[in-house]
């Protein structure tokens, strides 16, 4: 009988640890995966751009800053009641700022205020499923328009600039062009790959185990 209950309790062990595993083996599978497809659609050279147009692009993207006084034309400019904490101010004084632009100005801007090249990559990177969340352009709504809201501060004018700011930071760090995948990021892939495959040969060993350990439980004694 003490053996029999020995077993019962390594089988145990084993199945909590088992539990404790897989939502790490998870995690790493996805990551691995969302990161190879993204990779393999970098290293699609037949839709990339020639070198100098690309390079062009990048320039753009390097210098392209907020500038209140020729940007904000292209954005219809309103003002609401701020929320949170701030006293009686917040209540009569319209301090958020919110711009927007609909969704065939949007596509307008290309080649005028947006580069061409650039558009394409923040739209590419917003319809891509495997793309990285940092990736997409976060401020479209349902209806495909724009719009980017600030109430960082007390004062609307600040909060007008700070709406700018957050709309050149997103065109800059979803516009930038996809790098190829250097040897040592294989590397540190083919690591990864290894490493999850040793703790998902580790995992069904300890599934075996558990099963085998089952099947020798005896009620002799």
């Amino acid at each position: 009988m003490n053996k029999t209950f020995t077993r019962i309790k390594v089988s145990e062990t084993l199945l909590a640890t088992l539990q404790t595993q897989l939502p790490y083996l998870r995690s790493q599978n996805q990551q691995l995966y969302q990161c190879r497809c993204y990779s393999a659609l970098s290293n699609n050279n037949s839709q990339d751009p020639d070198p100098e147009a690309k390079q062009e692009a990048t320039n753009w993207l390097i210098n392209f800053t907020a500038d209140p006084k020729t940007q904000l034309k292209y954005f219809k400019i309103s003002f609401a009641r701020s929320s949170g904490a701030g006293g009686q101010h917040v209540n009569t004084t319209d301090s958020k700022a919110i711009i927007r632009m609909t969704k065939n100005e949007w596509y307008k801007t290309k080649g005028s205020f947006i580069h061409n090249l650039v558009f394409d990559e923040i739209m590419k990177n917003y319809r891509d499923s495997n793309c990285p969340s940092h990736k997409k352009f976060p401020f479209f709504t349902a209806k495909g328009d724009l719009m980017v809201s600030s109430e960082r501060t007390r004062y609307r004018d600040n909060n007008l600039h700070d709406c700018l700011d957050k709309f050149v930071r997103a065109v800059k760090t979803c516009g930038e062009f996809k790098k190829d995948t250097d040897k040592e990021t294989m590397e540190k892939w083919d690591e990864r790959k290894k490493d999850q495959n040793d703790r998902r040969l580790n995992s069904k060993k300890m599934k075996k185990d558990k099963k085998q350990s089952r099947r020798k439980v005896s009620l002799d004694y």
